[in-house]
């Protein structure tokens, strides 16, 4: 699913790259109505996906949902601002500055779904800001504040239109339920009845300023919008063919891979669209199709060809940081046979059939799919097949069998990952510790056992019981992953609140201690029907070394870091009082 993710991030790259040509040419050459294009463009974009998903339901569940109103708008607004701002700057300075969207979504991501940005995220941060702030130093200094309120107004919205799908609960269970076309359904609803909302209310201010003089009595010496706007041939014709023919694949691929690999990872890609319309837009500057700007008749062409690459890279080079173990997860020797074998489990559908297997592929299956709490796309990734098979064989029960070939085939799979994984934190289990620390001693190398848990668990639990018990140990766990995501280690969860770290490598002890106990030792919200309560999980950290030419046992191992661990928490209690 997550490689699916960033294949439709691509797609987005090159609609939106083809949508910054679009609008650039047609707002100079045809005198667009910056606010009624926008509506014409979504209403030919949500009939086309309406009609390409067919009949079906969530409809009621999708206007109930406030983040369909919120979306709805602030995508109508921004094209409002964009097709203002792109009267101020070129199609590739547009792109540069939209990168501003990353940032915000960032914030957005840190306070709505408590996700702390990372190492990584702070070098895609620092390279978007360090080009925006040459472009900006490289504009007219009479425009300057225009161009920042427009820039930074524009980025909110923009960052709204990636974040909340990520967020949209009805989305969601759209992909889980009735995948490509339930989600279709959702997409085209959200933009077809937000649309219509604001069409009319077009239509009340227009009356309003017409018959009161709204816009002059407001200190506008122009109306921003009138009712000729709604019949200007050219801003029709234009919204509604690009909303019919392009619009449909960049707003499916911007739900569905902001869903799967988050907001601000979809945008983080989208860093590559300035470097792309820069080429294109010369390109057509060039053989005359488009009007030239002031960048490509001055020497500043070459600034910002300059800045594109610099974005592109050092988005791209956080991105790769942060996505290289997903990955790593996905079956396939190369980039090429991951791609193929991602898309594959979507497009194809495995035959089945009756045998006495039948049982033991419903079991694997199921548990498969409880695992990840009824997620049968990410089911479908781990196992290796398609979501509709996965499907059949789940609700079928023990009527079905997957062929031969293909039951061996998930059987193995299950063995390699989900039998090694704990269902709660989704970190391996003692049965992966005990795999992975054999291999480190058949392969002769050093390493180091970090054993740790958590103080005082038991009166979190009897406090505030075990659902925020849960919450405690799931926000561990993705520290610990986070600490380990630069590091050649592995997180494991033994059971209760134990938890373990290999390292493979002899590191300084003290360092690494000192930098688990910042990570971890964070103070985490926990939400109750009649409070909000904060807990600081405070832990204690043992240690064992092994080294290449010693024979050990996994027992004695533990044993030792067990007792360093037990050591340090008497300590720790004895120091409180």
């Amino acid at each position: 699913m997550y490689l699916i993710g960033i294949l439709q991030a691509f797609g987005i790259v090159l609609g939106d790259t083809l949508y910054n040509l679009y609008i650039k040419f047609i707002g100079i050459n045809f005198d667009i109505k910056a606010f009624t294009f926008p509506l014409y463009y979504l209403i030919g974009n949500a009939l086309t996906m309406m009609i390409l998903a067919g009949p079906g339901r969530f409809a009621t569940d999708t206007l109930k949902n406030i983040g369909t109103w919120v979306y709805g708008v602030a995508y109508l607004l921004s094209f409002v601002v964009e097709i203002y701002l792109i009267k101020y700057v070129s199609s590739t300075e547009l792109s540069i500055l939209l990168r501003l969207t990353v940032p915000v979504c960032i914030i957005l991501s840190l306070v709505f779904n408590n996700r702390k940005p990372t190492k990584y995220d702070m070098i895609t941060v620092t390279t978007i800001l360090i080009a925006m702030s040459v472009i900006f130093a490289l504009q007219d200094p009479a425009y300057l504040i225009n161009i920042a309120l427009l820039c930074l107004t524009l980025a909110v919205l923009e960052a709204m239109g990636y974040f909340i799908p990520e967020n949209h609960s009805t989305n969601e269970k759209a992909i889980k339920e009735s995948g490509i076309r339930g989600q279709m359904r959702v997409i085209s609803f959200a933009t077809f009845v937000t649309s219509m909302m604001v069409f009319v209310a077009l239509l009340v201010i227009c009356a309003i300023d017409k018959y009161f003089g709204l816009f002059n009595a407001l200190g506008f010496e122009t109306s921003l919008v009138s009712f000729a706007d709604f019949f200007h041939l050219p801003t029709v014709l234009t919204g509604v063919v690009f909303g019919c023919c392009i619009a449909p694949f960049i707003r499916f691929f911007q739900w569905s891979a902001s869903y799967k690999i988050t907001s601000e990872g979809v945008l983080t890609i989208l860093a590559v669209i300035p470097l792309v319309t820069f080429v294109l837009e010369w390109i057509l500057v060039r053989t005359g199709i488009s009007p030239t700007s002031h960048f490509f008749e001055s020497n500043n062409s070459l600034i910002l060809l300059g800045l594109s690459i610099f974005m592109a890279v050092g988005s791209w080079w956080g991105a790769y940081l942060k996505s290289r173990k997903h990955l790593k997860d996905i079956n396939g020797s190369n980039i090429i046979s991951k791609i193929k074998n991602a898309v594959k489990i979507k497009d194809k559908v495995i035959s089945i059939g009756h045998s006495v297997n039948s049982m033991q592929d419903y079991e694997i299956v199921k548990i498969t799919v409880d695992f990840y709490e009824q997620d049968f796309d990410k089911a479908s990734e781990t196992l290796d097949i398609p979501a509709e098979t996965l499907k059949t064989l789940y609700y079928g029960k023990s009527s079905y069998t997957l062929k031969a070939d293909y039951s061996q085939h998930i059987h193995k799979v299950f063995i390699n990952k989900i039998f090694y994984l704990d269902q709660l934190t989704k970190l391996e289990n003692r049965k992966g510790f005990e795999a992975y620390f054999n291999e480190l001693r058949s392969e002769k190398l050093d390493f180091s056992l970090y054993y740790m848990d958590l103080n005082g668990f038991k009166q979190i639990n009897d406090t505030y019981g075990h659902n925020v018990g849960d919450e405690v140990l799931i926000a561990v766990a993705e520290r610990m992953m986070l600490f380990i995501s630069d590091k050649k280690a592995k997180a494991y969860r033994f059971g209760g609140d134990e938890f373990a770290i290999i390292i493979a490598d002899q590191t300084d002890e003290a360092k690494i201690k000192a930098e688990l106990r910042e990570m971890i030792e964070q103070p985490i919200t926990v939400e109750q029907t009649d409070l909000i309560d904060t807990l600081t999980p405070r832990i204690s950290i043992g240690k064992s070394s092994i080294f290449k030419e010693e024979d050990v046992k996994i027992k004695d191992v533990l044993q030792q870091a067990d007792d360093q661990m037990y050591d340090e928490k008497v300590a720790s209690k004895a120091a409180r009082a």
